[in-house]
């Protein structure tokens, strides 16, 4: 990492850290110590350290409007998703693809006692697959690599806008639940309670047990203790004052949206504490690693440079895609000399994705990025609102081209 790089991470650093709230002074040794972390495999963000709150702040009875999760792993997944919105006194949302069906999600949320007013799921396989909106880096050559959870996210984001929510919650069905306490205690960070009512965009937990991590950042930490030291999109609460960013349709989407908002408010997140999720092998498809690393890459250079304008400019990625080409291939040969060789297999797929183009697919998408922007917060500004679940369902997938009519049996009024 070069010097303006490592200088620019510092700053996100000690602007985006978590701001003490009651405790002990944290000399800048520990810090540092604590803000080294790979997702991907030269990424750092910041710590993770638990906010400690000696007393509650007094609240809503909800910690959150509405409780988002895009499930693709089956409905028996959701159970967890259910608890977190019963803590979080929120509706929840479910957005239903692959091994998830509506009908069966409709069942078990039923089954384990949520009212029919407090949950909506649609079924997102009815939805076309063409982009919520007309964006240009839908179409990008890259895009989509990893699937619809980008696509999901934003539908929940929608969603949130029509019904007028101030917050939702997105968590993952494979994220253990949250509890009430902690909850709260995100709400009044997100609400900026700490900091004299000055909100923030984005409070999220660090998914630490199982670690968070790209397949390559899996390889890259394999046999260490490194812990995950960032909010990602398995467990992040978001405001929508004001209207927040998309998640662009690529690996890392959650990152992007996170440092759109540190871009122009360096405190505008923090981490609240961490989270588990469930157990998976990062070796057993290498694809996920080809899937993954134009996400990885575009992260890295943001967190290089504040300022956009570089990187727009092919010369800029030429550099770094340079680098980071050795460290796969050191990487690579590292891990074989010990014997990892499903890791070090993992790697070299990585490598095998670069091609000559990327310098200009890399600028091209966050050309492409930025105009974007300009046309959701247009197009979210202009929707329609209800405070009904189910009228807001509709909205979506007239918006969305849904091929068939919503089944208003999954989507209640409230």
């Amino acid at each position: 990492m070069t010097v303006q790089g490592l200088m620019f991470v510092l700053l996100l650093v000690s602007a985006a850290a978590l701001v003490p709230w009651r405790l002990r002074p944290v000399t800048a040794v520990e810090q540092f110590g604590a803000f080294t972390a790979y997702r991907s495999s030269l990424a750092t963000m910041p710590a993770a350290d638990r906010h400690k709150i000696t007393q509650a702040p007094e609240g809503p009875a909800s910690c959150f409007d509405g409780v988002v999760v895009p499930s693709a792993r089956g409905a028996h997944h959701l159970s967890a998703a259910a608890i977190t919105a019963r803590n979080a006194g929120s509706c929840l949302v479910v957005l239903t693809s692959g091994r998830t069906d509506a009908a069966e999600a409709g069942t078990l949320l039923a089954g384990i006692g949520l009212a029919r007013h407090e949950y909506l799921v649609l079924p997102f396989e009815n939805f076309s697959r063409a982009a919520i909106l007309p964006m240009r880096t839908s179409g990008h050559p890259l895009a989509n690599t990893t699937g619809d959870l980008s696509q999901k996210r934003n539908a929940g984001l929608i969603i949130a806008c029509i019904l007028g929510w101030r917050s939702v919650l997105f968590v993952d069905d494979d994220v253990q639940p949250i509890s009430r306490a902690d909850l709260k205690d995100a709400a009044a960070l997100l609400a900026g309670t700490d900091r004299g009512g000055v909100p923030r965009r984005l409070v999220g937990w660090a998914i630490n047990e199982f670690r968070d991590f790209s397949a390559v950042g899996h390889a890259r930490t394999h046999g260490t203790d490194a812990r995950v030291s960032f909010a990602g999109g398995g467990a992040m609460a978001i405001s929508c004052d004001p209207l927040p960013p998309f998640f662009p349709p690529v690996y890392n989407e959650d990152m992007l949206l996170w440092l759109e908002m540190l871009r122009h408010d360096p405190a505008a997140a923090c981490v609240v504490g961490t989270t588990t999720q469930q157990e998976y092998d990062p070796y057993r498809d290498p694809q996920r690693a080809a899937a993954q690393e134009f996400g990885e890459v575009l992260v890295e250079g943001l967190l290089r440079t504040p300022r956009l304008s570089e990187v727009v400019s092919p010369g800029f990625w030429r550099s770094l895609l340079d680098e980071r080409r050795a460290m796969l291939r050191e990487l690579s040969a590292g891990l074989v000399e010990r014997g990892v060789s499903d890791a070090a297999r993992v790697v070299q797929v990585a490598l095998d994705t670069h091609t000559g183009d990327w310098p200009d697919l890399l600028a091209r998408f966050v050309a492409d990025w930025g105009r974007d922007l300009e046309l959701w917060r247009d197009a979210l500004s202009s929707l329609p609102r209800t405070n009904q679940l189910g009228q807001a369902a509709v909205v979506l997938a007239r918006l969305l081209g849904q091929r068939t009519r919503p089944d208003l049996d999954q989507a209640p009024d409230r």
